[in-house]
Formats: C-alpha cells, structure tokens, sequence
C-alpha cells in the first residue's frame, strides 16, 4: 500500500470592514478627522471597534522634503492618520499600522465616490484586505 501526503498552502487574510460615519477634511493636525466603526477579520476571528477616532498625526508637507510649505493639504491624500482604538490594538504598532493605512484607502475611497457622486452620504463602507 502506498501513502502519499501532500502539502497544503494556508493563505490567511486580513481583513477591514470600515464604516465611515463622521469626516472633517479641515481638521488642523491634532485634531479628530473621521469617526468610524471597523470590523477586523483575521484568520477567521472578527473584532469589532467602535468609535475609533482617525487623528491627524501630520501633513506630508510637514515630513517629505519635496513638498512645498505654502501647499495646502488635499485631504485625505496629504494626510498622516493616528488611529485610536481605546483597545489593545492602540498598543499593537503592526496592528495600528495596517489599521490606519485601511483607514486611509477608505477615506481615499469615500474621497472619490463624493467627488463622482455629490449625494454620496455619510454612513460610507469599504471593505480593505491585506493578505498575510
């Protein structure tokens, strides 16, 4: 008798539901930008958060030398994103980093779909995944 095994690959994912429930495109550095829900999925656990607060943590002009000071910042694209959670994850750099690179393909998204359709409301969701 003859047994063979094969390997199997496990492709896992990462996975964020954003709804974007409140924008301020003019918030000052500091200051609160967008108030959101997110759904994370990863490899099968979902956690929810809510009422997370996406602070601006600077402008590109502020950290790239090849922007020029006079600019005004475009938001959301001249925007650095701080995440806050009020959850383990505040204290998770990796984490809080995929968290707020999602968060900022949603608002480039919710960005878009205004500027195409000027009825586009808030509640805004987007789905961003990440594989691992």
């Amino acid at each position: 008798m003859y047994c063979s095994t094969s390997s199997l690959t496990i492709f896992t994912m990462t996975r964020f539901d954003i709804n974007i429930k409140q924008v301020f495109p003019a918030a000052a550095e500091g200051d609160v930008c967008a108030r959101l829900d997110v759904f994370v999925e990863i490899d099968g656990v979902t956690r929810v958060l809510t009422e997370v607060a996406a602070i601006v943590a600077a402008f590109r002009r502020d950290i790239e030398p090849d922007c020029f000071p006079p600019a005004t910042p475009v938001f959301p694209v001249d925007v650095f994103l701080l995440l806050v959670t009020g959850t383990d994850i505040d204290n998770d750099d990796s984490m809080r980093g995929l968290l707020a690179d999602a968060t900022w393909t949603a608002l480039m998204q919710w960005s878009g779909a205004t500027k195409t359709d000027s009825a586009q409301v808030l509640p805004f969701s987007v789905t961003v995944e990440y594989p691992e």
